[in-house]
């Protein structure tokens, strides 16, 4: 709270701005792959509350069978956050653009393996549920207000408290400054959440066409995300 009397640096804001952008892209990202697996496999890539109410459904029902693919999902995810976090305690390890190498080179495998060979949907599942686990570990935070663009109920949670105490004008604890209130954290939220619906609506539309082939699309984002963070490391690097 004793910076409320200070403008921020205009290097600041771009830095939060990039900061906001990368976030939307993973959330459109994360709600384009989970409405992939929805329709492909009837699994959730990303939504693990999903998949474990499933999988306590199918096996109360003795299903052992069908409970295998969300058990599967939840097991992969599980790993690609494992493997993520690991890999970020690893030194020289760029956060800026490291953590989009593994997930982008996971879901080429995938393209290319269900092209070329007759691939199982719990081979599928192990792939793409590693990535997007890997991918959980990418960004966590936007100034201090920790985001996860696919935990999309801690968002909304995150999202009704904030809208709830700018109705009272006070600041976050944790403010950084005078333009970091309680409703400009709201919007942020609101703006991650409606990214990661928007790349389900997207998915949604483009698979009917391209089936398989329309993970190209998170495919180039990422790649975009890889090279400007790579730039952007570079840049730090050089001051």
């Amino acid at each position: 709270m004793n910076n409320l009397d200070k403008s921020p640096l205009p290097s600041d804001l771009i830095e939060t701005r990039k900061q906001e952008l990368l976030q939307m892209c993973l959330g459109a990202t994360a709600g384009y792959i989970d409405a992939f697996g929805l329709i492909k496999f009837k699994i959730y890539l990303s939504f693990m509350s999903g998949n474990t109410t499933q999988s306590g459904n199918l096996l109360a029902k003795g299903n052992f069978t069908h409970a295998v693919l969300p058990l599967t999902a939840i097991f992969s995810f599980f790993m690609g956050v494992f493997l993520g976090t690991v890999a970020s305690q690893i030194k020289n390890y760029k956060m800026q653009w490291m953590p989009f190498v593994p997930v982008i080179g996971g879901l080429v495998l995938f393209l290319l393996l269900a092209h070329f060979l007759a691939m199982g949907s719990w081979v599928s599942i192990v792939i793409i549920g590693t990535v997007m686990g890997y991918m959980n570990t990418a960004a966590s935070k936007v100034g201090r207000q920790s985001i996860n663009p696919d935990f999309v109920t801690g968002t909304l949670n995150n999202m009704a408290k904030h809208l709830a105490l700018s109705l009272f004008n006070r600041y976050p604890s944790d403010t950084e400054a005078i333009w970091d209130t309680h409703t400009r954290r709201y919007i942020l939220l609101f703006l991650v959440w409606a990214s990661f619906i928007g790349g389900a609506i997207i998915n949604t539309l483009v698979f009917q066409y391209w089936v398989n082939w329309s993970l190209l699309i998170p495919v180039l984002v990422l790649i975009i995300l890889t090279l400007n963070g790579f730039r952007n490391a570079s840049v730090v690097k050089d001051r």
